[in-house]
């Protein structure tokens, strides 16, 4: 019973339950110390929708929160870097990594990154102290086996068309939603991002990602959706915002899904991010 768990643990950091090995990759790929002047973090809407080229790093990940996010540019900001880019989606703002169903994937944060729990109390009562014995040791099981690619940046290749259902896209998009209007929210990191970038002299740029239409069609405007945002990013000189969800350039064949761009949209935002940015 015991080796068949280890096992399950294994199969999700080869990415085949929570997509975890990424997290692997993406540490091991950082910790090489490369030669960065553009950090990539967010979620999953930059992680496979954002493809850096040699002078950045693709540190998003899936379900990356707020709090996750500041605590990574702590740990991997350095002098060389002048540019953060970070996603901010419909419920970036309310999102808790530690409270919601994923909340083992702060089990193998802690492990990978040293990253402490946000709610301790709350990492107790799921057992995730207990758990993180397991983690370890499939954790360095992986290290075995794991190859990166010559020159990793933190790239990932982006899924192919997921046939989902048209009801499942617009269900998701409220479950967004209701993360965004959450009242207990994350906001106070994406001010501690800004305060910290801002000390360092470099330059913040928030990517709202596109989405379907679908995806869309049940949510209020995006000047509703991110009213918190806006207040708090305003007279803020060093960053810049880039509106996607609100624009022409992306339609519906650019995603695999609702809301997550494939290769081909995958490459039009990082192009727009470059123009816009000179980067």
């Amino acid at each position: 019973m015991r080796i068949q768990f280890i096992q399950n643990i294994i199969d999700s950091l080869r990415n085949k339950t929570w997509g975890m090995g990424t997290l692997v990759n993406k540490y091991l790929g950082i910790e090489k110390k490369p030669n960065i002047k553009t950090l990539i973090l967010g979620s999953s809407h930059l992680m496979s929708g954002y493809l850096p080229n040699q002078d950045e790093y693709n540190l998003a990940f899936n379900s990356q929160d707020l709090y996750y996010s500041y605590k990574l540019y702590n740990k991997y900001n350095n002098n060389n870097i002048k540019n953060i880019i970070i996603s901010f989606s419909v419920f970036t703002a309310g999102q808790k990594l530690g409270l919601g169903s994923e909340a083992d994937a702060c089990a193998i944060l802690k492990i990978i990154y040293n990253i402490d729990y946000q709610y301790p109390e709350i990492a107790k009562a799921k057992k995730l102290h207990k758990k993180e014995v397991f983690y370890q040791k499939a954790y360095e099981k992986y290290l075995k086996i794991v190859n990166l690619p010559k020159n990793y940046r933190g790239e990932i290749s982006s899924s192919k068309k997921k046939n989902i259902r048209e009801k499942d896209i617009k269900i998701r998009a409220l479950k967004h939603l209701k993360n965004n209007l959450r009242e207990n929210n994350n906001l106070e990191y994406c001010t501690k991002l800004i305060n910290a970038t801002k000390e360092n002299n470099q330059n913040l740029i928030f990517i709202i990602p596109p989405a379907t239409t679908i995806y869309k069609s049940v949510l209020p405007s995006s000047e509703e959706i991110f009213n918190q945002f806006y207040k708090i990013t305003q007279n803020n000189e060093h960053i810049k915002i880039i509106n996607l969800y609100d624009s022409n350039q992306f339609n519906d064949s650019d995603f695999y899904d609702g809301d997550h761009l494939n290769n081909t949209g995958a490459k039009k935002l990082t192009k727009i991010i470059h123009d816009k940015c000179n980067l």
